[in-house]
């Protein structure tokens, strides 16, 4: 089928050998790369990414060069999902694509590759006029992690578009810079003002650590995850603060990242707020005292763990109890490992398992 005369036949036959997956069709896909019709060329690009064979990618970043742009988008998405490093000086050759959606899908891919080798040639782009090229550039920047395209990242968070403001503040997190601090901490200043008056209570089970961010979401709860991530104590002030924001949802997220941050200056505004009558505010601070280590928060964590109606809430009040520890931590999280429906959080109870067994041998 892959000598058959008709296009159509030789492009499904492709398609079909990269389903099955088997290594021997790596050799027929590769040369379909070569084939001089352009659905062939395609679906080979693009089943080349179900083999995590190195022998797959010098001709993938062969075909970056390929005279069909969908070929070339195809083949830098295959290069960023088997993440090998040898992609990177093609991908960065590839940049100067005229096409630009396989220019984008190089940028994308560069992201995922997370090599900082790519961060000088991507900030150019940030000057692209379309909004959503500018928004690829911000995501893959921050898979490049480079901490020298912080200054001109910060730019955005002033004058960037509300969605290139989510992505940088992302971005920003990922990298971790410390340096960017302080104009993050002014940043959530002003969107956290911005959002006295907002309506919280639909975004809380969409948003805290375990959740897939949305630039739908709260631009004030994006930068406070951000600044938790890069996990410097100057933000325990603002987020202490954020504990009697008028939103409910801001309230929550602030309680957790403090408990995450790992300062114990923040236990006593932690504490005062798990007694609060205010249940998304008293849970979340909950498990910040978890993660600080402090025992009064662990008869809620347990009733959170076992029973809270909401699974993302269970998975932290779970992970929050692997980092309390204890006999009766323990016992709980063997109940929930053997008895949760929701396999996420079962997984989740049988990780902090592993890592307190772990602690134990050391």
């Amino acid at each position: 089928m892959l000598q058959d005369k008709s296009e159509q036949v030789r492009g499904q036959a492709v398609e079909a050998l990269g389903k099955i997956g088997d290594n021997r069709a790596i050799a027929p896909l590769v040369n379909a790369l070569s084939d001089p019709s352009d659905t062939p060329r395609r679906n080979a690009a693009e089943s080349l990414r179900s083999f995590n064979d190195p022998s797959v990618i010098e001709p993938l970043c062969a075909a970056l060069k390929s005279g069909d742009s969908f070929t070339r988008m195809q083949a830098a998405r295959s290069l960023g999902y088997l993440g090998d490093k040898r992609a990177v000086e093609p991908l960065i050759a590839g940049l100067a694509d005229p096409d630009e959606y396989s220019r984008n899908a190089m940028i994308e891919a560069l992201g995922k590759l997370g090599d900082r080798r790519a961060s000088n040639s991507l900030l150019p782009f940030l000057d692209d006029a379309n909004e959503n090229n500018r928004d690829t550039v911000l995501t893959a920047l921050g898979g490049c992690g480079d901490a020298n395209a912080v200054p001109r990242l910060l730019s955005f968070l002033q004058s960037g578009t509300p969605t290139e403001q989510f992505h940088v503040t992302e971005t920003l997190g990922r990298i971790g810079d410390p340096c960017a601090v302080d104009a993050m901490i002014d940043a959530l200043d002003g969107f956290a003002k911005a959002e006295e008056s907002r309506e919280g209570h639909h975004f809380l089970y969409d948003l805290p650590f375990h959740a897939m961010p949305n630039p739908a979401n709260s631009h004030a709860m994006t930068m406070v995850i951000a600044l938790a991530e890069i996990r410097d104590r100057r933000v325990v002030p603002m987020f202490i603060r954020l504990l009697d924001h008028p939103a409910d949802y801001l309230r929550a997220i602030a309680a957790e990242a403090l408990g995450r941050l790992g300062d114990p200056i923040a236990i006593p505004a932690l504490f005062a707020a798990s007694q609060r009558d205010d249940r998304m505010l008293a849970d979340s601070a909950s498990i910040g005292l978890g993660w600080l280590q402090h025992a009064t928060a662990l008869d809620r964590l347990i009733e959170m763990a076992s029973g809270h109606m909401d699974g993302s809430y269970r998975v932290r009040a779970v992970e929050a109890l692997g980092k309390l520890g204890g006999e009766r931590a323990i016992e709980c999280l063997w109940y929930v490992r053997d008895n949760d429906a929701d396999v996420g959080v079962s997984a989740q109870a049988a990780e902090m398992l592993r890592q307190l067994s772990e602690q134990e041998m050391e």
